[in-house]
This record gives C-alpha cells, structure tokens and sequence, in this order.
C-alpha cells in the first residue's frame, strides 16, 4: 500500500504537460498492480488531472484508490472508496484513506465535490471496519501533528501510512495505540514492516524481548553484588545497606522474569509487536522485467506526445528566438571552444558528457523534460529553469550534450577576452544538480571528477 502522493510532481502540472503525466501517471497505478499493491491514499498532489481521471485509471487496476472524506457536494457520498478490507494471509486487515481537507479545490472542483475534516467522518468508518478487522490501517495525507491528534483521538487504529506533506522518511513512533510512520518520497525507499498480532492486544516489546531486557538489568545487579562481596567480609555483608538494596532489586527481577515466561508460556496478553525497514532503491538495484516495460513504454508514448506538440509548435512560429535566449545567455558552444582548445575538446569527446544527447536520442526520450535539463549545456541548471521542453529541444545543436560550459560556465566573456579572463572552476555543487540520489544513486566526486578532467591547458602548451 502506499499513502499517497503518487502520480504528480505537484497540483500545479501546467495545461501543456498534463497529458504527458497523465500517461506517466497510468503507467504507475498500472506498475503497482504488478508489484502486488492492495490501496493508495490520495493527497493533494494527485488531484493534478482532477478526480474524474483519478476515477478513470482506477476503474483500469486492481489497485483501490481511497478517501472517506472526498466527498459528492449534491448527496454527501464519498466520490472515491472510502475503505477496503484486504486479507494478508488469515488476518482481515481494513485499510481507510483520508485526505487533508486544507486542500484548496479548483472552481470547477468545488462545484461537485467537498473535502471534509478528518474527524466528521472517520468515526463512521471506523465503526464500519472494526468488528470483521484484525489490523486497522489509515493513509493518511495529513500532516504529522494532526496525524497525532488522530491516532490520540481513536486507539483503534493500528498503523498510520502518512504522505504528502515531507518527503523524509519517518521511523514508526507509537502516539497512544497507533504507530505512525511514512516512507521517504520521490521511490528512493521502499518501507517494509513485519508484524505480530494479537486479539486485543496494544503495541508493546515482544516477551522475548522484554525478558531478555530484564536479565541485561540482573546481570549487572549480578556484577555490582559480586564485586561487594569481594569488599566486604562475609559476616558484614547482610548489614551493609548497598548490599541489601541490591539483593531487593534482583529478587524483584527475578520475580519479573518468572511473570513473563509464565504468560509468555500461557499466551496472556501478548503484545503486538514490529520490525520495519526502509529498502533504498538504488539506481543499480535489478528491475523487474514487467514493471520496466509498463515505465518505458509509457515514457516513449509521453515523448511522442511532446514531439509531436513540440513539431506543430515549430511549424505554426509560436516558438520565437526570444523565448529560446534566456537559456543562451554567455553561451558560445564547444565548437569555439575547441578554437583555443583543441586538445581538451579532443579528451571531451571521449567522455560520456559529449554523448549524453544521442542517449536520450536512443532511448526516445529527447522531448522529455524530466530528462532533457540534464543532457544539454545550459547557463543554469536550478530546476524550474531547465522544465521548458518545448525551448530546451530547440537548443542549437553545439548545445546538445554536457558540453564544457555545463561545468566551467558560460564562456562568452572568457573567449572574447582570449582567455584574459578566466573561466569557471570545477565544483561538486555544479554537478550535484544533476548527480542527484535520485537520478544517480552512486554518484562520487572525488573519484568520477578524475575521468571526466581534460588535459591541463599548461600541459598542451609544454608539448
């Protein structure tokens, strides 16, 4: 199951991007019905292409979207499946989304639909689910401190998956009877939780473990007791005060251990108890064969989308040189480059930077703005400055590909000053906007910066 946040970067997707996220966004309810996903929660940045398409793609998986507080304005009924029942193994586990009602709906949205607080309907459903559910669990997009008010308000809730407000990552934390917990964003962690359940029972160390904590205590009261003896004569040590505190403590220990083997022995209010786990996701972890041809065709079908919009844009003028010169600003191209340094530009062209547009040109995926900011030379990289598929295709060619002013700058001022003025030194921080976790998981400087260095310009004049 996943809380939610899923499909859109954000609720502000602009009108000529929707429908390649639209496509993006089938392709994922589509890869989750493969990896076997029950529910998703619905938070705000999935209503991007409204609930009507929400709707639509779920009609078309396995994969239940749920909300119990999205409801239809004219009759008060929840638009979505407010709740499911799932059964994992012999356990019945109910699964209820909730969505933050501080959302703010569009006109059109507003009109049709209403998302109401969280504790005008949650009740309801939760009386609906309890007498058939073992695990009661809620996906939550509300933010945490009203997910604390949530699972203080109603203890019979187990789990609470939360997204849609922080990207990080939260270790499960017990509020009252309800652990809370949210995987970090953005498919960098997969969250996995094995669970021990009992009838009636609340969250609580194992027996095992609990014991085992009591005898670490007793064996150092042990240790304390033994080196006293060693101080103190034999006839002394029953009145010697440290002594005999130390020896109530161990009786009181020992009495603690013989009570929980007995119930552990006679199954008497057994704990739930839980283990959890957060599973990067490495760029070099394996893909699954079906689930990365459901992503990649998806992919060459947004790309063919954008070209072909990007084509007719071309052909009817609308994409004017104006629009295009914000991103040339200061930039001259490799091929003047080479002019002064033509030594270097050689060593360029051997590296991967110089081939980073073909990749994309190879993968179908040149018109894809997810990628595109990253394969070409551009005066910045800040990310709302690289999304302009329909200006970022249009570059010229010579600004196809990492050239060498995506790393030492724009080098217009330093070719017209013949070098008098120098240009941008190599830093970490210039690459890391694109050598991201989420793009390359493996990414080290200190080591890669080595391969990709082009001969010292000292070192060509020497020769």
């Amino acid at each position: 199951m996943d809380g939610g946040a899923l499909f859109f970067k954000s609720r502000g997707s602009s009108a000529t991007q929707l429908q390649r996220t639209e496509i993006m966004a089938e392709s994922i309810i589509k890869s989750m019905e493969k990896m076997g996903y029950a529910a998703a929660g619905i938070a705000k940045q999935d209503m991007a292409a409204g609930f009507e398409f929400l709707l639509s793609i779920q009609k078309e998986s396995s994969v239940q979207l749920v909300s119990a507080n999205i409801l239809k304005k004219d009759s008060g009924a929840a638009y979505f499946t407010s709740h499911i029942i799932h059964n994992a193994g012999s356990l019945k586990v109910a699964i209820i989304g909730i969505t933050d009602h501080s959302i703010k709906l569009r006109a059109s949205e507003e009109k049709d639909f209403i998302i109401t607080p969280w504790h005008e309907v949650l009740g309801n459903d939760l009386k609906d689910v309890e007498p058939s559910a073992d695990l009661i669990i809620l996906l939550s997009s509300y933010p945490y401190k009203t997910n604390e008010k949530i699972a203080q308000q109603f203890s019979n809730i187990d789990i609470i998956v939360q997204s849609g407000h922080s990207k990080r990552g939260l270790i499960p934390k017990k509020i009252n009877n309800t652990l809370i917990t949210q995987v970090e964003g953005q498919g960098k962690y997969l969250g996995h939780m094995s669970l021990s359940i009992h009838p009636d029972s609340k969250w609580g160390d194992s027996y095992q473990g609990q014991v085992q904590q009591v005898q670490n205590e007793l064996d150092r009261i042990d240790w304390q007791l033994n080196r006293l003896k060693k101080r103190i004569p034999e006839a002394q040590q029953k009145q010697n005060h440290q002594f005999k505190k130390l020896h109530t403590i161990k009786s009181e220990l020992e009495t603690k251990i013989a009570t929980l083997n007995r119930a552990l022995i006679n199954n008497i209010d057994i704990p739930n108890t839980y283990s959890n786990k957060f599973i990067p996701l490495k760029t070099s972890t394996p893909e699954d064969k079906s689930v990365k041809a459901i992503v990649e065709k998806a992919k060459r079908r947004a790309n063919r989308i954008s070209q072909e919009r990007i084509t007719k844009e071309k052909k009817s003028n609308e994409i004017k040189e104006a629009q295009i010169q914000p991103y040339l600003n200061g930039l001259i191209g490799w091929k003047r480059c080479r002019q002064c340094h033509p030594e270097q530009t050689a060593f360029w062209q051997t590296t991967g930077h110089a081939r980073a547009w073909s990749t994309l040109i190879r993968k179908k995926q040149q018109f894809n703005p997810d990628c595109i900011g990253c394969h070409v030379t551009l005066s910045s990289y800040k990310a709302t400055y690289a999304e302009k598929e329909e200006l970022l295709s249009q570059l010229p060619s010579v600004l196809k590909g990492v050239g060498c002013e995506a790393c030492h700058g724009p080098g217009l001022i330093h070719a017209d000053s013949k070098g008098e003025k120098p240009s941008k030194a190599v830093s970490k921080v210039t690459c890391l906007q694109c050598h991201t976790a989420k793009h390359d998981g493996d990414f080290d400087f200190n080591r890669l910066v080595e391969k990709i260095t082009c001969p010292s310009i000292g070192a060509t004049k020497s020769q």
